[in-house]
């Protein structure tokens, strides 16, 4: 199963973050795997992470918009596009019972492949991927979650034009769903402390070190009191989502604006942005939705979007001191991942169907074009993207007993050559 597949269910009724790389292992969230601001005692489930060892290799072949075959990879999982390449992995060689998987990148224009390296990995945070001066940072843990002395993060860095991969950050005893973000060319990690608080953790990018530097776990130096469940930044600002909790079992989010100091500027509640418009809510049900770890969050100018691991995803628009919605969304509408910033316009898909939205973060405007495979049942199931170019997989399962499940398909498109027109 491929990692873009289980990514695509994070917007599912289910509710289950299956984002694991699908050789490396498979992942569930549960309401008892929440990080909540209380004890130890309620980090973390032991059986929050389900490890499945099915590493191994098949050819890939990759689709131009008319369905035509313009190049193959043979991996073990993909996900990113970048430059434009495709990360993936393979699984060793004459060796299916090594941990460890090399790292590939695939370029779709040329067909060439370059190897970066191996890498020790038993969960990449494919939703936490930055590329910033021809470099892609990624997040991968090691360790048996829950046991917190085993547990440990690892930042890479993707060297996008010498082809390498190297440590620059360790993290020990780490919730692998830690986020982090570039701000003021450093790379800046909000460690989930296991007292559910936070604390920030810098990098300098300017320092270069033939070793990796290896942080601490200290519970006496904290950022702040509560649990930040995502961290983003922009050329001006770090923003981050607080989850607060309150007296007895009172829980809430806030948007929190800092300079690059971390200074705090502004702080705006956004539980009621956070939730649902499409599935009636309970008290219980709201704040189970709040304590979700996040994939994607960001703030383009005044846009904000909002996707957690479970089914709540929010599109708005901040209004001094509250979030308008700018139009209602359901769990199956999903960011197109963008790991670089700039890409002219936010992309949105939705899951299942063949519809793509590319909004404007600053006039707002909304545009809508879909995308059809020769074979009209295949469906978005998951893209990258970078720049004007989309990475596709579409699949189609059947849904009744006479239906055949086709093959999955990876399509490289354009946007250009996508009719998108104002939303009606």
């Amino acid at each position: 199963m491929k990692v873009m597949r289980k990514f695509a269910a994070l917007c599912t009724v289910f509710g289950l973050l299956i984002a694991l790389s699908g050789c490396a292992g498979s992942g569930r969230g549960s309401d008892s795997g929440d990080m909540p601001s209380g004890d130890s005692s309620e980090v973390y489930d032991e059986g929050d992470l389900l490890m499945i060892d099915i590493r191994k290799n098949s050819v890939v072949s990759v689709y131009n918009a008319k369905s035509e075959v313009i190049g193959s990879f043979d991996c073990c999982d993909y996900s990113t596009l970048v430059n434009g390449s495709i990360l993936y992995t393979k699984a060793l060689e004459n060796a299916p019972e090594d941990d460890r998987l090399e790292y590939w990148l695939y370029n779709i224009e040329t067909g060439e492949n370059h190897k970066l390296g191996v890498v020790d990995k038993s969960y990449e945070a494919v939703y936490e991927q930055i590329e910033f001066n021809n470099h892609l940072y990624l997040s991968i843990s090691t360790g048996q979650y829950g046991v917190l002395e085993d547990m440990g993060l690892t930042i890479y860095d993707i060297d996008l034009l010498n082809y390498s991969i190297s440590p620059i950050l360790e993290v020990e005893q780490a919730f692998p769903y830690n986020s982090f973000t570039i701000a003021n060319n450093k790379l800046v990690l909000a460690e989930l402390l296991h007292n559910g608080h936070t604390d920030l953790v810098e990098y300098d990018l300017n320092e270069k070190s033939s070793s990796p530097v290896v942080h601490k776990y200290d519970e006496s130096d904290e950022f702040v009191p509560d649990s930040i469940r995502h961290i983003y930044a922009d050329s001006e600002y770090i923003y981050t989502v607080r989850l607060h909790h309150g007296e007895a079992e009172n829980y809430s989010l806030y948007l929190d604006k800092y300079d690059f100091d971390h200074n705090l500027l502004n702080t705006v509640d956004i539980s009621n942005f956070c939730v649902s418009t499409d599935t009636e809510r309970t008290e219980f049900t709201k704040i189970n939705e709040w304590k979700q770890f996040i994939a994607y969050f960001f703030v383009h100018d005044d846009l904000i979007y909002y996707q957690n691991f479970s089914t709540t995803n929010a599109i708005g628009v901040i209004n001094n001191d509250k979030i308008d919605r700018l139009f209602n969304i359901d769990a199956l509408f999903s960011y197109v991942i963008s790991v670089s910033e700039g890409d002219g316009g936010d992309l949105f898909a939705q899951l299942y169907e063949n519809s793509f939205y590319l909004v404007d973060p600053q006039t707002h405007e909304v545009k809508t074009a879909e995308f059809f495979a020769d074979d009209h049942r295949y469906t978005f199931e998951y893209a990258s993207r970078d720049g004007d170019k989309i990475l596709l997989l579409m699949r189609f399962v059947r849904k009744e007993s006479g239906d055949e499940t086709l093959p999955d398909r990876l399509y490289y498109i354009d946007m250009n050559d996508l009719d998108f027109k104002p939303m009606g």
